[in-house]
This record gives structure tokens, C-alpha cells and sequence, in this order.
């Protein structure tokens, strides 16, 4: 995944640094250094990032929004599944994550 993808995603799902930052359980320090190319993004963490944002595109795609039960696997915590109902409603808005999931599985 390059940094660019990365920013991209990040900001199709709505999200700060410092709140993309707690739901992969990194530092916002660690985003800025991954989108600015100072860091590579480690294999994990780039799976990790394409698996929520391609389930939650699936999840509106789909048969309405339920990406709060289609990623609970990711992360059971409470303050993950406040944050999934607030990427729903901008995933409602913001279809360019269709376009970036389908370039990134095309890779």
C-alpha cells in the first residue's frame, strides 16, 4: 500500500489522523509518518486497513449499513463500534472508497 492509498482512505472514511490512529492501534505520529513516506506501512497493518475499509464498503454496497456487526472481528471495544457508526453515516456521503478499494484489489 503506498502513502497516497493510505491518505485516501483515511480520508474517505472520514477519519483524523488521531482517530485512524486508535482503530489500528498505533500512534497518530505512526499515520503521519506512514502518509508522509518517512515509515513504510508494515504488511500487517496494510491488511489490516484494506480488510475494514473494503467490509465496510461492502456493508454499503450491500443490503443497507451493518458494518458494525460485519467488522466485529477487527475490534469488540466500544469506542470502535461509536467510531464505525460515524464512518457509516460518512460512507453514506462519500462513495470514492468504492473506487480506491477496487484500484487497491486490482493491484
Amino acid at each position: 500500500m503506498k502513502q497516497d492509498e493510505l491518505r485516501q482512505i483515511r480520508e474517505s472514511l472520514g477519519l483524523s489522523q488521531d482517530k485512524f490512529a486508535n482503530l489500528l492501534k498505533v500512534t497518530p505520529r505512526t499515520i503521519h509518518n506512514w502518509e508522509s513516506g518517512q515509515t513504510g506501512i508494515p504488511k500487517s497493518k496494510a491488511v489490516e486497513i484494506e480488510r475494514i475499509a473494503s467490509t465496510l464498503t461492502q456493508s454499503v454496497e450491500g443490503n443497507g449499513i451493518n458494518a458494525g456487526r460485519d467488522v466485529h472481528h477487527v475490534n469488540t471495544c466500544p469506542e470502535f463500534n461509536k467510531m464505525l457508526d460515524a464512518l457509516n453515516e460518512s460512507l453514506k456521503q462519500n462513495s470514492r472508497l468504492i473506487g480506491i478499494i477496487e484500484n487497491l484489489q486490482k493491484k
